[in-house]
């Protein structure tokens, strides 16, 4: 029958027997209907009605007459490649992190301000984990004065202990941390210590993923307030 209009076809059964399925299709389209053919007879092949079946089932829209309709092999090769398409790009859209890896100070490109509270050294990783990150820091400050420690922290703004491996004496200690991300890029952090703030965060990552940068501002244990800029390339 002509595709612009009302018409049937047939559909080779998948043992290759002489009997088929047959559709039938209004002129717009808008309702199809199977039903089976008559079988032939050896010598005249199997040939769908003339006129279309006094039942109409399955809407064109209906997904499990479609599914019916999508045998052929390359309908269902063209539907798994968009499959695998769509849940590899969502995979590594959940894998991608800016955040994660290894990040070194780069104390020329730091900034703090001289009687402020500095850093000498230091090295972060930082790691996926559920719903959140883990980060471990080793370094120490301006003083000398080791100031190791580890948090695994969800970013939602949830405040998580921070465990240090030794007692910390630096004026960056807290106890308790919470982060809070604003985009894929950008994250608040706020380190507290007895209950009291010590420090606010704006962590930023640069769009070549290669810089992470920290505008913090903070309150000494003598109560003199500071600002100060951490400077962080990424080792890998």
């Amino acid at each position: 029958m002509g595709i612009n209009g009302a018409g049937s076809t047939c559909l080779a059964s998948e043992n290759g027997g002489s009997r088929t399925g047959c559709v039938w299709w209004d002129r717009d389209r808008s309702t199809i209907w199977r039903a089976r053919s008559v079988a032939g007879d050896g010598t005249t092949p199997a040939r769908c009605p003339s006129t279309t079946p006094s039942v109409r089932t399955h809407p064109l829209g209906d997904f499990s007459n479609f599914l019916n309709l999508a045998r052929s092999k390359h309908i269902k090769l063209a539907m798994r490649a968009i499959l695998v398409v769509f849940f590899l790009g969502v995979g590594l859209a959940a894998a991608v992190d800016p955040f994660v890896g290894t990040w070194k100070l780069d104390s020329d490109r730091s900034k703090f301000a001289a009687g402020d509270p500095s850093i000498m050294l230091a090295t972060i990783r930082i790691e996926p984990a559920e719903n959140g990150i883990k980060s471990t820091a080793s370094g120490a400050d301006g003083e000398g004065l080791a100031s190791d420690f580890t948090f695994k922290c969800r970013l939602d703004g949830t405040s998580c202990p921070v465990t240090t491996a030794m007692p910390n004496r630096s004026a960056f200690l807290v106890d308790t941390i919470s982060l809070k991300r604003v985009d894929d890029r950008t994250m608040t952090a706020a380190g507290m210590k007895d209950g009291k703030l010590v420090y606010s965060d704006l962590r930023v990552v640069s769009l070549d993923g290669s810089t992470l940068t920290v505008t913090r501002e903070g309150t000494t244990p003598e109560g003199k307030r500071y600002r100060s800029t951490i400077v962080l390339t990424r080792s890998h």
